[in-house]
């Protein structure tokens, strides 16, 4: 919320971002490991349909924050591969 709230003032609105982005993901982790320390895989019949929360939501949770991490590194990448062309050219 405090992204969107900033959207117009950029340096801030990019730090909401990446630290949401880095919240979740760390979040995401912790969860797979307690699922693991649960042996959730071993309760799998006991969980009736909730069971989609661990094998469908949370990976999909967890790519849309990579891909998330990747968008906002591509146009750092751009950048550092027109500064390396332009080093390379002259």
């Amino acid at each position: 919320m405090l992204a969107l709230l900033t959207v117009r003032i950029r340096p801030l609105f990019w730090l909401f971002v990446v630290g949401f982005n880095l919240v979740g993901m760390v979040d995401l982790i912790l969860d797979y490991y307690h699922a693991v320390q649960a042996d959730l895989p071993a309760l799998a019949g006991e969980l009736g349909a909730t069971y989609a929360i661990p094998i469908i939501y949370v990976p999909v949770l967890m790519i849309t924050h990579i891909v998330a991490f990747y968008l906002l590194l591509l146009p750092q990448l751009k950048a550092a591969r027109v500064i390396v062309g332009d080093a390379s050219a002259s």
